[in-house]
């Protein structure tokens, strides 16, 4: 739409990140835990997580590798 993002708030982001947190402490010897978490009107829910996201995005982002 060309509509600016900007500074735009989205409802129950903190929630998300929670949940986001809390799922990754149910895998304590997983180092990276890669989640998919809708934000709908009840509140956030886990789409999926996954044990081994996507790390090259990670590398490219950092501009060095994670020794994977």
């Amino acid at each position: 739409t060309g509509a600016a993002m900007a500074g735009a708030l989205l409802p129950g982001w903190a929630a998300g990140c929670d949940l986001a947190r809390a799922a990754h402490g149910l895998f304590p010897t997983q180092g990276v835990v890669g989640g998919d978490i809708a934000l709908t009107p009840q509140g956030p829910v886990i789409v999926e997580l996954n044990s081994h996201p996507g790390m090259s995005f990670y590398q490219k982002t950092m501009a060095r590798g994670l020794w994977n």
